[in-house]
């Protein structure tokens, strides 16, 4: 495979929520949801675990590991709570048997994750979006 991942196995993705401005971010989500947009408190319900399944397909949230700024902005302008408060959430729902979303260390382990797993949903650096409609343009161009 390879070829820029088989051009992201032919964008097996949507971008379903944005946010711009200085924090830019987008959430992509396999293709299998049959998404073009979400709102905000479903996506915080989706990556609290509060919401695991979406139009008849299971969810499967994915984060960036912690220190990653992409995942602090997430976590502020998405889900409002602080690391402390999101590790008091997850230790209280680890008794009740919820385990935290998996985390991915990069943004293409993420874009390659999310286009490959049904029910697949995560954030990335919104530039992530535009090296991929580089690599396409190239593509094409050739």
């Amino acid at each position: 495979m390879l070829f820029a991942e088989e051009k992201l196995l032919q964008k097996n993705f949507d971008v379903v929520y944005m946010i711009s401005g200085e924090k830019k971010l987008a959430v992509i989500a396999n293709k299998n949801l049959h998404l073009k947009t979400i709102s905000l408190y479903d996506l915080k319900m989706i990556f609290l675990k509060q919401k695991r399944v979406l139009n008849g397909v299971s969810l499967v949230p994915i984060n960036l590991e912690a220190l990653n700024p992409t995942r602090k902005i997430f976590e502020k302008e998405v889900l409002h709570l602080s690391r402390n408060r999101l590790k008091e959430y997850w230790t209280k729902k680890h008794y009740m048997g919820v385990r935290p979303p998996i985390h991915l260390k990069s943004a293409q382990s993420v874009l390659s994750f999310v286009t490959k797993v049904d029910g697949a949903i995560a954030y990335i650096p919104s530039n992530e979006l535009y090296k991929i409609e580089d690599v396409k343009n190239a593509i094409n161009d050739k």
